[in-house]
């Protein structure tokens, strides 16, 4: 059990160095010996536990990705027994799948913060996208319903996935970001009112 609590301990500096790291260098730019050297670890203790940087990076990324799709699973096969009808309803209370990934991801906001910067792994975000991707169409599917063919489906795909990975994006580098249940409720009217509700002019220039 003390071994086990050591061995636990020992990751999380090694993961709280890195994650440093790669907000002042950059995943490319860093080294086993520059994470081992923060976190007050010898190179030996380090191999022990991974391979090398990218490593620990896969291991970062599964643990995050795993926890995501927990969060939004079962959220989302609730979302897709919803009927038409009950779309104003939803509209006034917060989309509990974005709570509750949200929730997660506010949890670990200084890990997803440096992963999903410019200094981290670009890839992550697009195994994000292809995550709820699958998510949201298995929940269409389940209600028997489908994307509009208005426009090509991968450009539908994009502009919905996107738009939901830029604003948390967006809310992630925010310096006093808002609570997970107000972002939860940006995101669903997001889904539902299109750039046009978004605008304002003046009557006089209608």
């Amino acid at each position: 059990m003390e071994h086990a609590k050591q061995v636990e301990q020992t990751k999380i500096k090694i993961k709280k160095a890195f994650i440093q790291l790669i907000h002042e260098k950059g995943m490319t730019a860093l080294t086993v010996s520059d994470i081992t050297r923060i976190a007050e670890i010898n190179r030996g203790t380090f191999y022990t536990h991974y391979v090398d940087k990218y490593d620990l990076l896969s291991s970062i990324e599964n643990h995050l990705y795993h926890n995501i799709q927990q969060a939004m699973h079962e959220e989302l096969t609730a979302y897709s027994s919803w009927s038409h009808d009950e779309i104003q309803n939803i509209l006034s209370s917060p989309y509990n799948v974005f709570i509750q990934a949200l929730g997660y991801i506010d949890s670990e906001r200084e890990t997803f913060q440096a992963i999903l910067s410019d200094n981290g792994d670009q890839n992550f975000i697009n195994q994000i996208k292809t995550l709820i991707d699958l998510e949201m169409t298995e929940g269409l599917h389940k209600r028997h319903g489908d994307y509009s063919d208005i426009m090509p489906l991968d450009y539908t795909k994009e502009i919905i996935l996107s738009s939901l990975i830029n604003t948390v994006t967006h809310w992630l580098r925010k310096p006093n970001p808002e609570s997970p249940q107000i972002v939860a409720d940006i995101l669903l009217k997001s889904r539902f009112l299109s750039p046009q509700q978004l605008l304002v002019f003046p009557e006089s220039n209608r």
